[in-house]
């Protein structure tokens, strides 16, 4: 499983999808008691200086609302405190040559992912680079791992703004810890029998059958600074059935009117986005089957009424400018699994509205093992 940053809302499917889950078993916690030796002081003892106050939360730089599956950009001085400890990448094995997929893709999912008690491990390459090709150019490395898991699951009907009725499917949830903030994307399977053009779905009119994003929260991991993005409609991130759709291309948009001055992510017509073919995931040894999707589309600070096909050039050859954040998010989709997403590819090209520079935010994350293990 999707990117100006509104200062409400933590800095970009950003496309979706964010899409990335695990069961396993539950995690137990051994309580004891342990000896140990006491120090013994005779007199005034010397007062103990109080506990210095833990620093507050920096919040990120750029005044934007979040990027589709994955969690915004962070520069240096203005990272998060993160409130868990994540764990350091593990060994990844490679698939051995010739080895054999673990279980073929299907044209759609037959059912949601099911919910998971302990979410999957990811591990992530990547990094943000502030200023990119000029003297003061600063790139900051990712974190190497992350987890997703899967919340909940179950039939959901959305009501649009725009007349047409509501739209009607299976909604999960996939929820994402990264590089000190949370991020939780709702997603809606609309199964074949659906119908109707992508004109049609940008105005809430009978969506075609297909995967889509319908909502998209971002938080610090202690739950503060928590924004939200809730496109109306929600915005296709896959066509079904997959298998008659490569190689076609496919719009799609919504806006959340909720949010000051309106929020619109759009899939515009050019360049277009489509799904590619087939792809392998190589989850640390184990061969994953998926549906390779490329989306093409920009975040804009507009309604979407009057919304732009494309962002304003940007400043020193960066196509992102202020108010409008272009990107592509390659997903490898795992109908099989429920549409998880097993590996997804994200390319921001953005502007800090804080230093007035643009930056490339471009991180990878990959699943770790085979979901259902």
């Amino acid at each position: 499983m999707t990117p100006r940053r509104d200062t409400r809302l933590l800095a970009l499917l950003a496309v979706i999808a964010g899409a990335l889950t695990a069961c396993g078993p539950t995690l137990s916690t051994d309580v004891g008691l342990k000896q140990s030796g006491a120090a013994i002081f005779f007199g005034q003892p010397t007062p103990v200086p109080p506990p210095a106050a833990s620093p507050p939360l920096a919040l990120s730089p750029i005044a934007n609302f979040p990027a589709p599956l994955e969690e915004p950009p962070q520069f240096p001085g203005f990272n998060p405190i993160p409130l868990t400890i994540v764990p350091p990448a593990t060994a990844c094995p490679s698939a051995a040559p010739g080895a054999i997929i673990a279980k073929p893709t299907t044209p759609e999912p037959t059912a949601p992912p099911p919910p998971t008690l302990a979410p999957y491990p990811f591990r992530y390459s990547g990094s943000t680079t502030l200023d990119p090709g000029r003297p003061d150019m600063q790139i900051t490395p990712l974190p190497p791992s992350g987890t997703r898991k899967v919340s909940s699951s179950g039939s959901a009907t959305v009501l649009p703004s725009a007349p047409g009725g509501g739209i009607s499917g299976e909604q999960f949830t996939v929820t994402e810890e990264f590089n000190g903030k949370r991020t939780i994307n709702v997603y809606l399977i609309v199964p074949q029998g659906a119908s109707g053009s992508a004109a049609a779905q940008e105005t809430g009119q009978r969506p075609a059958a297909g995967l889509y994003l319908q909502q998209m929260v971002t938080e610090n991991l202690d739950g503060s600074s928590q924004s939200t993005f809730t496109p109306d409609p929600p915005v296709e991130l896959m066509p079904f059935p997959a298998n008659t759709n490569i190689n076609s291309t496919f719009e799609s948009a919504g806006t959340d009117s909720q949010l000051q001055g309106g929020k619109t992510m759009v899939l515009p017509p050019m360049p277009g986005s489509a799904i590619n073919g087939d792809a392998h995931v190589d989850a640390c040894g184990t061969l994953l089957d998926a549906w390779q999707v490329t989306l093409n589309g920009f975040l804009a600070d507009t309604l979407l009424a009057s919304q732009p096909v494309a962002c304003s050039a940007g400043a020193q050859g960066n196509t992102g400018s202020p108010g409008c954040t272009p990107f592509t998010l390659v997903l490898d989709i795992g109908t099989q699994y429920g549409a998880l997403s097993l590996s997804d590819h994200l390319t921001e090209d953005g502007w800090d509205s804080k230093s007035s520079k643009p930056y490339v935010y471009d991180v990878t994350a990959t699943i770790d093992r085979e979901p259902g293990t």
